[in-house]
């Protein structure tokens, strides 16, 4: 995926029986490749029950884009939608995920196969 993105994120299981908040079919979402000095716009709409954001592991990002609930930013509720907008100064391959843990997700929060970003 390029350029824009719209990550709905909805409570699924995973094929190991985790309950997850999936952005996409198949778990764990869609890989969102990315230029360094192009702008990443994601709109993240919550289809799910609890409040959610994401955070983007390892990409320098402007604070109010982190997605680490309640220090970098407000959750986004049910049926609401933030967009995520933000220049990467740095190649690599990262990953994001949603980091807040749900009532869907009522096991221990675990991340086995996040989604990545390159």
């Amino acid at each position: 995926m390029t350029g824009a993105a719209a990550l709905m994120l909805t409570p699924a299981r995973a094929q190991d029986g985790f309950r997850v908040l999936r952005a996409a079919d198949p778990v764990p979402g869609p890989v969102l490749r990315v230029k360094r000095g192009e702008e990443v716009r994601v709109r993240l709409i919550n289809d799910a029950a609890a409040p959610v954001s994401l955070h983007w592991h390892g990409v320098r990002v402007p604070n109010a884009m982190d997605g680490v609930p309640p220090l970098t930013q407000k959750p986004v509720g049910p049926s609401e939608s933030f967009d995520y907008r933000f220049v990467p100064p740095d190649a690599g391959t990262f990953w994001y995920h949603p980091p807040i843990r749900t009532p869907q997700n009522d096991e221990p929060p675990t991340d086995p196969n996040p989604s990545t970003l390159h």
